[in-house]
């Protein structure tokens, strides 16, 4: 979609427009994490399929830094296409691939040599740190495609071009698919082979992408090389690619306390039924994700251009739609509930208590899209500092008391509930600073 179509047509047509790709590509996106665990269920056992999940948070902190320097850019790039800035334009694909070339390099490094640490740290214990050091070790060594491939996807969403980004997904997105089950399966590779099919089919996605900028398609375009570092272009691709790294980070850490919890003070059963509520509950928020990713194009670009009645209608229109989604998807998952926890875990028998746990933070998802919403929002408006501030005020007046008093209490019940209360709590802030911010009656760009 191009830019006269972001500036001009209804908000309710953009979000009909841009959503459903947006959220298919979310979803395959996802798809490849949720797939490696499944296949590895299936293939190899609930050890491996707890190995996998244990080392996607750290798989999820690489993406941090994508998020930290892709949508750092992409909200740069869309509100340069608003108001039509030919250097940045011309200038920022040097950057933004550079910096994402650097991170890879470190996150090879490290991955290689602590990866059995780094699993050991969440949790991991006896054939779950094995296989989880092995499906790390993999996925950090050959990060490159991976970095390359969806920093620079988000750069393509960022034009506006959501739907030509979802079908350069979906390509590695079937690969994968076909890849893990001949690896792990037919081949007999284990955990290995599992990793290797998604290396494979991330650099078939990062050939995609990087093909489709030099091709001359883009609104992007390699302009004179700088002969300097343009430090405050990358100070300011940090600064509003922070709120969305300190989300991912937040995801981390969340996890390395919440996966402990269990495994000191709970069997390793429980480790493994947590990993698979965990792991659903993130699957099943793609599709706000895949909304909120169709929302960044629109403010953007129309913030760019001054056009702030737009801009708030924007926040609006896509937040409604998002709740009616999520609530629409929550009902399914609490009819079916056992059943999608027998698919990820099919060792041992799903009891009622397990069932109830699932369906406590399932619940959570009627109001989810508020927090992504919000964040993408004030980066889009260029009130980065306030959503960082939101995402570290989140952690440490929320998120850690209350883990801290479900560590005293040491019961499996607790830990849920306080997750539970913690996203509540979390809404209702939200939602007030928001009220706030869309009484302004103008931004300052």
């Amino acid at each position: 979609m191009d830019r006269k179509a972001m500036l001009r047509r209804p908000i309710k047509e953009l979000v009909w427009k841009l959503s459903p790709p947006g959220i298919a590509g979310m979803l395959m996106t996802s798809v490849n994490a949720m797939a490696d665990a499944v296949f590895a269920g299936q293939f190899v056992g609930s050890s491996a399929m707890a190995g996998i999940a244990l080392s996607i948070p750290f798989i999820f902190f690489n993406f941090a830094v994508v998020r930290l320097v892709g949508t750092g850019s992409a909200f740069i790039i869309s509100r340069a296409l608003g108001s039509g800035s030919k250097h940045i334009l011309g200038s920022i694909l040097y950057f933004t691939i550079a910096l994402l070339v650097l991170f890879s390099v470190f996150i090879s490094v490290s991955g290689y040599f602590f990866a059995g640490n780094l699993i050991r740290l969440i949790g991991g214990i006896g054939e779950v740190l094995q296989y989880g050091s092995q499906y790390y070790v993999i996925m950090s060594v050959f990060s490159l495609p991976s970095i390359l491939g969806v920093g620079t996807s988000i750069l393509i969403r960022s034009e506006g071009k959501v739907v030509f980004a979802m079908k350069i997904t979906a390509v590695g997105v079937i690969l994968n698919l076909i890849l893990c089950p001949l690896f792990s399966g037919y081949f007999q590779w284990g955990v290995p082979g599992i990793g290797l099919a998604t290396v494979i089919a991330m650099s078939v996605y990062s050939v995609l992408t990087i093909r489709y900028f030099i091709s001359g398609k883009s609104h992007l375009f390699f302009g004179k090389i700088p002969k300097k570092i343009d430090l405050e272009m990358i100070k300011k691709i940090f600064s509003t690619g922070l709120p969305g790294f300190l989300n991912q980070l937040s995801g981390l850490v969340r996890q390395i306390f919440l996966f402990n919890i269990i495994s000191l003070h709970h069997p390793e059963t429980s480790l493994i039924v947590f990993s698979a509520i965990y792991r659903t509950f993130s699957f099943s928020v793609t599709p706000a994700l895949g909304i909120t990713q169709a929302l960044q194009p629109v403010v953007g670009i129309n913030y760019g251009a001054g056009k702030f009645i737009r801009v708030k209608e924007s926040y609006s229109v896509f937040l409604r739609y998002n709740l009616i989604l999520m609530a629409l998807l929550v009902i399914p998952l609490f009819f079916f509930s056992n059943k999608v926890l027998t698919l990820l875990i099919s060792d041992f028998p799903v009891t009622e208590i397990d069932v109830f746990y699932f369906r406590l933070l399932i619940s959570i998802m009627l109001v989810f899209p508020v927090f992504p919403t919000t964040i993408t929002f004030l980066q889009a408006i260029g009130k980065e500092k306030t959503a960082s501030f939101m995402m570290i005020g989140r952690d440490f007046l929320l998120f850690y008391p209350i883990i801290a008093w479900c560590w005293i209490i040491k019961t499996t019940t607790s830990l849920y509930y306080g997750i539970f209360i913690e996203n509540m709590i979390c809404f209702l802030i939200f939602m007030v600073i928001m009220y706030y911010v869309l009484k302004e009656n103008k931004y300052q760009l």
